[in-house]
């Protein structure tokens, strides 16, 4: 995580850190597995950052799913840094409907 960070944050967005985002983004599992890190929410909001507009709203309609970030911690900014508005509670502790508000300066407009 701490190499991935510093290969995306140390240059302007180019090929090369698109590519990494998109490889990163294409892997949930990876997603979570990072973003369950104590750094590694800042790691995926440079995905974020690296990606174009609709990969970046295809990546926030895939975290509405996973129910799991929404519980941690570190999920929860995820959340917050890609605009998503987190999961509301059921009376049986599951996640309701997941309506999402994207903010213009992540997701690049309504």
């Amino acid at each position: 995580s701490n190499v991935v960070r510093a290969a995306l944050a140390a240059a302007p967005v180019c090929a090369a850190s698109r590519r990494l985002a998109r490889k990163i983004a294409s892997d949930m599992s990876l997603i979570g597995d990072v973003a369950s890190a104590r750094q590694g929410h800042t790691t995926i909001r440079l995905v974020v950052e690296a990606l174009d507009i609709p990969e970046r709203r295809a990546l926030a309609h895939d975290l509405e799913q996973c129910a799991s970030l929404a519980n941690s911690r570190y999920g929860r900014a995820i959340f917050h840094a890609v605009g998503l508005s987190l999961p509301k509670r059921t009376g049986a502790g599951q996640p309701a409907d997941r309506g999402h508000s994207e903010q213009s300066a992540v997701m690049g407009g309504a």
